[in-house]
């Protein structure tokens, strides 16, 4: 714990220091501190990971707050550990992101300190959300988190759409706030008080309404992390973000709600088995209506954004199966689902952080997220395409990248379910595991099209000039990203182990065989493919060892004959998902967009699709409508007067007196 609070008070001290040392020093001074701290933080975490047990330092905070306990356990060293991690490579590649000249962000030197106040600060929180187990500490903390990434997403205020990305996250997460401050005032008002060490004999009372209870905080929890159908507002606020935002807060901070998912179920004990299922509905509508979208979005950061609410269902589904196999006392059913869903945390964070900054560093070369006018870049910016491969394969779940060890775990959990004595756990192990292969397919499909149309092929426009892979401060954590990507899934065994704690933390099986026959087959499967990976790389290196010092003479795509090819004549990506589009059009509600070509010598012809949104239509929009007529009835309150509005206070102040009088 001593290391977790220095670490903090570092990244803390880098926060502060970015605001008043000279414009030159915010970003580098603020960097170096805060990527100290989180150093600090990951060796405190990993040192905690590997006793297994857990560390409590109590706070005294003064008449308002009490004592506050931090409380460092294998759960939340495990969520500090990927924090601490992604807000490191994060800061370093926001430093060359943000630079002069990079239209990416276009902040000026002097504005950089409040950017990087406002980093410093979400990263602090998010460690603090980890630790703290008392209810008031933990929302102020939660909103200081909110109130940071809302600032980092606002960077290009002067974009309207920018600020009404901005404004709708920030709805939605005080939307959130409200389901978690009921909830934490139901638990506390049965003598539970704020601290959270207690909530789990509440929660066991057989008297508490626990599912329903589960459920509030299921919500509150489940806007931030992006479950169906609570997700509107991260599809607009990650684009709108720049890039090494983006990568923190959808790598990163929506799991602080799963990691709140987490710590509920943890006070739950026993689930009923119906809010298992209740969780798995949910889950699996994430995972397949999130992946669904992706392939309808052109604009590249829309559609990563679209693939965390898939990923999000995906852990939703280890949560799940973990709820199912407690419910059923199946341990192993339990321990392997939960171990999938912590381990796609940290792989996700992983693969989703790569795919951002690779993405960011393709926006800063081309000035466009637009999928339909990209092609080509892997001819003139290679690592970049290579690593966002890197990361499209991870995020596929293919071998031997990181996405494909905690995706096996919750198959391995979901099989484990298909051997079991109830018809019921047999049903439901079933349909997750389609759900699972289904959404891998759809993932597939997606990042084909995208590294198709926006890597391959023929550049739909003129590449400019500087159009080449980043400098060192973007490169070498994406460099990273993709070596652990790597190194996970030829090592699954080792990131199994780091989940250990927390799995049997969450599944009570403190009495695990010592041979876990499922990672058995993981570690060959992952060296099998490893193995493949590896031959194809010498196979290359040989080809270029060959070839070397030869003239080897290239020529365009083979166009069959035709000799007037465009590269309007390529595939585009809607062109591409096409098929998969007319399938999935009742959910995505297309919007469509047809110039029609008129008279013998038509000047101009098009057609534009755009996928629409069923959750905004048919749910958020007629509440918003309603609210709307509701609060115009009390328009006649704002008559501009000063005298009615001091009336209005006395009255208010009357009211009050009087009231406290009768009580």
């Amino acid at each position: 714990m001593d290391l977790f609070v220095i670490g903090i008070t570092l990244i803390l001290t880098g926060s502060l220091a970015a605001l008043v040392v000279p414009a030159d020093w915010k970003s580098r001074l603020s960097t170096l501190l805060s990527a100290a701290g989180c150093l600090v933080v990951m060796v405190g975490a990993w040192l905690a990971i590997w006793s297994g047990g857990t560390e409590t330092r109590v706070l005294a905070a003064g008449p308002l707050f009490g004592d506050v306990p931090l409380v460092l356990d294998p759960l939340s060293a495990f969520f500090a550990l990927a924090i601490a991690l992604t807000c490191l490579l994060g800061g370093i590649y926001g430093t060359g992101y943000l630079r002069a000249g990079s239209d990416a962000a276009s902040v000026r030197p002097e504005r950089l300190g409040g950017h990087f106040f406002c980093l410093g600060l979400l990263t602090a929180s998010m460690l603090l959300v980890t630790v703290v187990q008392h209810a008031l500490a933990f929302l102020i903390v939660w909103e200081i988190m909110s109130l940071a990434s809302f600032f980092l997403v606002v960077t290009e205020h002067w974009k309207d759409e920018v600020v009404d990305a901005g404004l709708n996250y920030l709805v939605s997460m005080h939307v959130g706030v409200v389901c978690l401050i009921t909830g934490f005032l139901f638990v506390g008002g049965r003598g539970a008080g704020m601290d959270f060490r207690h909530f789990a004999a509440v929660f066991q009372d057989l008297k508490f309404p626990a599912p329903g209870i589960f459920l509030l905080f299921f919500a509150g929890f489940g806007i931030k992390a992006g479950f169906v159908p609570l997700q509107t507002w991260l599809p607009r606020a990650h684009p709108a973000a720049p890039s090494h935002v983006s990568g923190i807060m959808s790598g990163i901070m929506i799991k602080t709600g799963i990691y709140g998912i987490l710590r509920v179920v943890s006070w739950l004990g026993k689930p009923p088995v119906e809010l298992a299922l209740a969780v798995l509905a949910i889950a699996a509508a994430s995972a397949v209506l999130g992946v669904v979208y992706d392939i309808a979005q052109h604009d590249l950061k829309r559609l990563l954004a679209y693939h965390s609410v898939e990923n999000i269902g995906i852990i939703g589904l280890g949560i799940g199966m973990g709820m199912l196999g407690l419910a059923y006392s199946a341990p192993m059913i339990a321990f392997l689902g939960f171990a999938g869903a912590v381990l796609h945390v940290l792989n996700h964070s992983i693969f989703k952080a790569l795919l951002f900054y690779a993405a960011g560093a393709v926006y800063r070369r081309l000035h466009t997220r637009d999928l339909e006018r990209m092609g080509g870049i892997a001819r003139r910016m290679p690592v970049t395409a290579g690593l966002f491969i890197v990361g499209s394969a991870a995020i596929c779940g293919l071998p031997p990248f990181n996405g494909f060890v905690s995706e096996f775990l919750v198959y391995a959990a979901a099989f484990s379910g298909l051997v079991g004595q109830r018809v019921a756990l047999v049903l439901v192990s079933a349909l997750v595991m389609a759900v699972l292969a289904l959404v891998g397919v759809l993932a597939l499909i997606c990042f084909a099209k995208v590294c198709g149309v926006a890597f391959l092929g023929i550049p739909r426009q003129p590449p400019p000039p500087d159009m080449r892979d980043p400098g060192w401060s973007m490169r070498g954590p994406m460099l990273l990203l993709g070596a652990l990507a790597l190194l996970i899934g030829v090592l699954p065994q080792a990131a199994v182990t780091l989940v250990l704690p927390a799995a049997r933390l969450l599944a009570g099986a403190t009495a695990l065989p010592a041979r876990l026959p499922v990672l058995e087959l993981l570690q060959r499967i992952s060296l099998i493919a490893a193995g493949l990976v590896v031959l194809t790389a010498g196979l290359m290196a040989l080809r270029r060892l060959l070839l070397g010092g030869r003239p080897v003479e290239t020529f365009r795509t083979w166009d069959c004959g035709y000799g007037a090819g465009t590269p309007r004549m390529q595939y585009t990506a809607s062109s591409f998902a096409a098929p998969v589009l007319a399938l999935t059009n009742p959910v995505l509600a297309l919007e469509t967009k047809l110039e029609q070509p008129t008279g013998f010598f038509p000047d101009s012809a098009s057609f534009e699709t755009h996928p629409g949104n069923i959750f905004e239509a048919w749910l958020i929009q007629p509440l918003v409508n309603r609210l709307n007529r509701f609060l115009t009835r009390f328009t006649w309150i704002q008559s501009g007067s000063t005298q009615r509005y001091i009336f209005y206070g006395l009255v208010f102040l009357a009211v009050t007196l009087i009231w406290m009088a009768v009580v």
